[in-house]
């Protein structure tokens, strides 16, 4: 993996890197190092000034040659990494204030700014996000003029903050503190050898011992970072809602000089209810969050899996909501729209106890090996967590496995989970059940299969909302046209992801 580490950190490139490392160095904010911008101008201007203090130890000191130095080392690193839009911004940036260096002047910190947004604009390559991120951290340093090393992590970290919890959903605290060490000691250590190794090698002169060593420390250092994020923590998934609202009600203190406004802007996101239950739009597959009475996480079904190099769906749906941690996952069975999701949840989020059917056990050896990773406990159906009861059938197809479940909710409110459960199953139920359970929220079996949600299954609910969770335009054509008359026939207010998205209630 250390091979892998230095190439993301000389090129941006992640391919070859495990999700879960990707993610660490998200969450704790040190994510930049892997974009190619502004940390590596600074170690080649690093590498440009050991040469300079050599040339003036040896010889006598030549500002063109100097200058002419740092231009071409960060225009070999330039070339090297693409020149993506972060390292044209940083070029521009380094090159003016070494421009500036050389003439003895000094610069003016809004033109650096605007031709340095002015060339990425023009010539860089990359994502709008990305021009925006690198924009406002160059603006923290600029204007916030650091004077010591903590201020230097801290004022990009600040200026960046509010377009990383709108996009990203995603507060780290500790960001700065991570930043200030080992971002530090990365950019004077690793980046610097591994700027030095790349050069060496377009030469064909490169060194085995040189790479070694680059890769053995990325590899500590990725150790470190985890070891002490697991430890010190600090990185919280965030609702972008209230924060945007915090932040309105502290300019709008700041503009009408009343301080009475700041506290309710910081107690706003403390006091933002969490949804109690929540369809998560997940596409052709399920994902169903609630809470119990008791107060714990559940999540049923994990949805399908995502693209390569994306995060699952029902991740996203959860950091959206800033909900960080599930204690209880439970599985209905293990079609790849129910499972899908398993490996990019258990990488981004906590998870207390993995729920499943003992009887799926010989089909779920990757699931048994993700697990373990990641340290989450398996426990099995027809045991169930406090405020959750669940039946099982006698069938061990993939959809008739689906447990029958009943959920306890806060305020009083019960729900009905049925999986991909046929009417089979239901019919199995209906006749071993007495009393049959009954609930407020439905949770419609097989995303609104026709071979679903009998007339009598439905009666015997006594349900009030039909949840039905399907994907845009999908090629099963769920939900089905005759489940959807039957669910209006008894009754039933029926919310659909396929057409509201993820349906939340409070």
């Amino acid at each position: 993996m250390g091979q892998a580490l230095v190439q993301a950190l000389l090129l941006g490139r992640l391919e070859g890197l495990p999700e879960e490392v990707i993610f660490l160095y998200a969450r704790t904010g040190m994510i930049h190092l892997f974009s190619a911008s502004g940390f590596h101008m600074a170690a080649a201007l690093q590498l440009s000034w050991a040469c300079q203090w050599i040339l003036q130890k040896f010889w006598k000191r030549l500002p063109w040659l100097e200058f002419l130095l740092a231009i071409s080392f960060m225009a070999f690193l330039g070339y090297a990494t693409d020149w993506s839009s972060p390292m044209v911004r940083a070029f521009a940036f380094s090159s003016i204030l070494a421009l500036a260096r050389l003439w003895e002047i000094r610069a003016s910190r809004d033109w650096v700014f605007l031709l340095s947004l002015l060339c990425s604009a023009l010539l860089g390559r990359g994502s709008l996000l990305s021009f925006f991120l690198s924009a406002l951290g160059m603006a923290g340093i600029l204007y916030v003029q650091p004077r010591n090393l903590w201020t230097l992590a801290l004022a990009p970290w600040a200026a960046t903050l509010p377009l990383t919890i709108w996009h990203f959903h995603l507060f780290s605290l500790s960001a700065p503190l991570w930043n200030l060490l080992l971002g530090t000691l990365i950019s004077w250590t690793v980046l610097p050898l591994a700027l030095l190794q790349l050069f060496l090698q377009t030469l064909g002169l490169g060194s085995a011992y040189l790479a070694a060593a680059c890769n053995g420390l990325m590899v500590f250092f990725t150790s470190v970072l985890e070891e002490g994020d697991a430890w010190l923590g600090g990185s919280y998934w965030v609702n972008p809602l209230p924060w945007i609202i915090c932040s309105g009600l502290f300019l709008a203190g700041l503009y009408k000089k009343r301080k009475v406004l700041w506290p309710c802007a910081l107690v706003l996101p403390l006091l933002w209810p969490e949804p109690r239950l929540a369809m998560l739009d997940v596409g052709q597959g399920d994902a169903l969050f609630f809470r119990t009475a008791g107060g714990g996480r559940m999540l049923m079904d994990v949805g399908p899996p995502p693209r390569p190099g994306r995060v699952a769906r029902a991740s996203q749906q959860l950091e959206k909501m800033g909900i960080a941690g599930i204690d209880h996952l439970l599985l209905s069975h293990l079609d790849l729209d129910h499972r899908g999701g398993l490996s990019s949840l258990l990488a981004r989020h906590r998870v207390g106890t993995l729920w499943l059917r003992e009887e799926v056990l010989p089909q779920a050896g990757n699931i048994l090996l993700e697990a373990e990773a990641a340290k989450v406990p398996i426990r099995f159906f027809p045991e169930t967590p406090p405020g959750l009861q669940c039946w099982l059938a006698p069938f061990g197809s993939a959809n008739d496995s689906s447990p029958l479940c009943l959920a306890d909710l806060k305020r009083g409110d019960r729900l009905l989970l049925t999986g991909d459960m046929s009417a089979t199953t239901e019919n199995y139920f209906l006749s071993t059940l007495r009393p049959f359970p009954h609930a407020r929220f439905l949770k419609v079996a097989h995303h609104g299969s026709k071979g679903s949600s009998l007339p009598t299954f439905l009666a015997a609910a006594r349900a009030e909302w039909a949840l039905v969770s399907a994907g845009r335009k999908n090629r099963y054509r769920h939900p089905a046209q005759e489940t959807l008359t039957r669910l209006k026939q008894t009754g039933l207010r029926v919310s659909r992801t396929d057409l509201e998205g993820s349906v939340l209630f409070y």
